[in-house]
């Protein structure tokens, strides 16, 4: 499956049992019995009128992961389960997503694209599944050290995916390396927004998110490091628009334009 084999082994507990690969590690999230919630219990970011809040819903835990028996039903926001093939269970995807070293693209970016996804309006069933499962497997590979996680992740998606889905999540997965997206595809547009919705935070969830990339790329000298975010940094803030959603582009651009510029300053002064 892989040509990432020696990394991935580090990177994301990944090992080969006979064809497929499989993610190590899964005692860590007990039975399934154990994996099923209370869905009168609703995240800070999922409260739809209930009563009762869980103020840090986050990884593992969060109202967003809790999944029903059987299926993937599409018409809950909180039912996000479908067979993903008999090589990948949702159980795995967290154990990678939950590796060392991912402190941005973890368990808690995914809850967040997925929360992010749930406020976006006229989406048919399939649409918004197929826009889940993409932003599951999105990011399921990870290494900081190489240029085609994207490549390898839609890749991966394709091998657990159903046929009915394999082929658009693939596609968006790519979307998501170079970030851009023709005017009519409206499915590519929300991936890259929802993607890249962090950029457009406030100042303090920008920071630590800056922070957090920092350290994915710890390996970087820091003078290396600064070079290139600076470049990435200026590649976006060129763009005429940087979220190629309108309704994104309308709320975050602004903010995501302020944060770029402001981390694009601390860049240009070396560390002590």
């Amino acid at each position: 499956m892989k040509r990432l084999l020696s990394r991935l082994v580090l990177t994301h507990g990944l090992r080969r049992v006979g064809a497929p690969f499989r993610v190590t590690g899964l005692a860590l999230f007990g039975s399934q019995s154990a994996w099923r919630m209370d869905r009168s219990i609703v995240c800070h970011r999922h409260q739809r009128g209930n009563s009762r809040k869980v103020p840090q819903c986050r990884g593992a835990q969060c109202c967003c992961f809790a999944r029903p028996l059987q299926g993937w039903n599409t018409q809950g926001a909180h039912s996000r389960e479908r067979s993903y093939g008999s090589d990948m269970t949702k159980d795995e995807m967290i154990q990678a997503y939950s590796a060392p070293g991912r402190h941005y693209h973890n368990l808690r970016h995914i809850e967040d694209c997925l929360a992010t996804l749930d406020g976006v309006t006229g989406l048919s069933a399939g649409e918004r599944e197929i826009l889940t499962a993409a932003i599951w497997w999105h990011d399921i590979v990870y290494d900081p050290t190489r240029s085609d996680n994207e490549e390898e992740s839609a890749k991966l998606a394709e091998e657990n995916l159903t046929l009915d889905l394999r082929h658009e999540v693939g596609r968006l997965i790519r979307l998501t390396k170079a970030h851009d997206v023709q005017p009519s595809d409206r499915l590519g547009a929300l991936m890259i927004s929802i993607d890249l919705g962090i950029l457009g935070a406030d100042a303090s969830t920008y920071a630590s998110y800056a922070a957090a990339i920092r350290r994915e790329y710890s390996h970087v000298p820091d003078e290396a490091y600064r070079a290139g975010r600076a470049a990435v940094l200026e590649a976006f803030s060129a763009r005429p628009a940087i979220y190629p959603d309108a309704t994104f582009s309308a709320r975050l651009e602004e903010q995501a334009r302020t944060n770029i510029a402001r981390e694009l300053k601390s860049l240009s002064v070396p560390r002590a």
